[in-house]
């Protein structure tokens, strides 16, 4: 009934918009490139754009140096790392075990916290 003829053309132009659309820079790094360019020009622009780039390399090298270096210490350390758990785990397992539920029960407390307390609380 209704046929649409879809040409490649069609879908390169909806696609290069798309594209166009989605890579417009969010957040405050992709405003102050933006505020840059606007006020000093698009030299500038750029080079905020550039080292914005290079920070997020360095920062990505940084952290995959880290997590190999991490994987590599487990690795090498994974008997060792076993049993401290193990012990940890034995010690708190005792203490609970130990401890008398009655005497560890708190009463309420009227106080409600500051914000910065029930902030760090709540921190993962």
């Amino acid at each position: 009934m209704f046929e649409i003829e879809v040409t490649i053309l069609d879908l390169l132009i909806k696609g290069f918009i798309v594209g166009i659309v989605v890579s417009a820079p969010l957040g405050p790094v992709g405003v102050l490139c933006i505020q840059r360019t606007l006020n000093k020009g698009r030299w500038y622009g750029f080079i905020t754009g550039l080292g914005a780039s290079l920070s997020d390399i360095a920062y990505a090298l940084l952290t995959g140096y880290g997590m190999s270096f991490i994987f590599d210490f487990i690795n090498a350390n994974l008997f060792y790392l076993q049993l401290l758990g193990s012990i940890m785990l034995l010690g708190f397992g005792f203490y609970t075990f130990r401890s008398n539920p009655v005497q560890s029960i708190r009463p309420i407390s009227t106080n409600k916290g500051s914000y910065f307390h029930n902030f760090i609380t709540l921190l993962p």
